[in-house]
């Protein structure tokens, strides 16, 4: 190979290897964080209603149906 080839192709292949392993940790600590979000319990009363539970705090939520016809 030519040197003046070497000379930009070893450090080109240097900094994407940093880049790689700068955002496979980016990703894996996003993942981790995400992991310890406290997860919300969700119970159904009926065919159009929920109840949810997310950090203490209770909320019913309501399925609306869609009106479609114009």
């Amino acid at each position: 190979m030519d040197p003046r080839l070497r000379r930009l192709v070893i450090p080109l292949i240097i900094g994407f290897a940093v880049l790689g392993i700068l955002l496979l940790a980016s990703y894996l600590s996003t993942v981790y964080y995400l992991s310890t979000l406290p997860k919300p319990t969700v119970t159904p009363i009926d065919n159009a209603a929920v109840v949810v539970v997310y950090n203490g705090t209770t909320t019913t939520a309501t399925i609306q149906p869609l009106n479609i016809t114009g």
